[in-house]
């Protein structure tokens, strides 16, 4: 059912989602331009820092929260698994935007830490599929 809703809202199933690049996916979302390349590295994910990151889309109203996960071989980052976990909506619009950024680190594992929180994340509802 998700594969369904994922192909239908971005013409791709989550299979072929799983082994995009972020700079792939963004580009496709059309969101290449909002530099969520710069909070992955903030966040540490590539370097092994981050024991998860995730954001949330808003595009013109239709939305998803997609995480990433590193796969750790002998404390070294082997892999990142990327996964969207839900589909959701908010307050129509016309603008394609981040309406959050967060991660957690190693060091902190019990804290979330927020790089963007946007004016709609509030308004998000989710979307069942």
């Amino acid at each position: 059912m998700a594969d369904a809703f994922l192909d239908k809202r971005h013409n791709m199933l989550q299979r072929q989602f799983a082994h995009m690049t972020l700079d792939q996916y963004l580009r496709r979302l059309g969101m290449a331009r909002l530099a969520l390349g710069d909070h992955v590295r903030a966040s540490g994910l590539l370097d092994g820092n981050a024991l998860f990151f995730r954001f949330v889309a808003n595009i013109r109203g239709a939305g998803n929260m997609t995480v990433y996960e590193p796969i750790f071989v002998e404390g070294r980052v082997v892999w990142i698994f990327g996964m969207i976990t839900s589909f959701v909506r908010f307050p129509d619009n016309d603008e394609v935007t981040l309406e959050l950024v967060d991660y957690v680190s190693r060091d902190k594992p019990e804290h979330t830490k927020e790089l963007i929180r946007g004016t709609r994340i509030d308004a998000m509802q989710p979307v069942m599929v």
